[in-house]
């Protein structure tokens, strides 16, 4: 487990080292590398899929995200941290909601990935709906 982890650090430390050469080898001085190192941070960050999810990019702008290390660390730590569990709606969460509405079979859940019906919602399909 530590040997992947360390993996996954020294690719997300190699891509960020190659932006900084690149943009070392692109701009004449400090002043215009600051610059244009700071535009291109924030594009990344913006295309990231945090901020802007995938499915909701511009197409000509999609292609960003595939040479993007943020965001495909953005995209490991989502299926890491949800690709595997079940998420439960409460109260709070179901649509019709209220002293009335006691049967789920007459509410929906108002989570991404949810289905009528039903209380629990696979971390795979929140992942799919809700983010990308």
């Amino acid at each position: 487990m530590w040997a992947q982890i360390d993996q996954g650090h020294d690719f997300l430390s190699e891509r960020k080292d190659s932006l900084t050469f690149l943009v070392g080898c692109l701009c004449p001085d400090f002043d215009y590398a600051i610059k244009f190192a700071a535009t291109i941070i924030t594009l990344f960050v913006l295309t990231s899929g945090y901020l802007i999810q995938y499915e909701s990019q511009q197409v000509w702008l999609r292609w960003i995200f595939y040479v993007n290390a943020l965001g495909l660390g953005f995209a490991a730590l989502m299926e890491n941290e949800f690709g595997r569990i079940s998420l439960e709606c409460t109260g709070e969460s179901l649509i019709p909601s209220g002293p009335g509405y006691t049967s789920i079979s007459n509410q929906v859940c108002t989570l991404p990935g949810s289905e009528a019906g039903s209380l629990q919602i696979s971390g795979g399909d929140y992942i799919t709906k809700g983010v990308s």
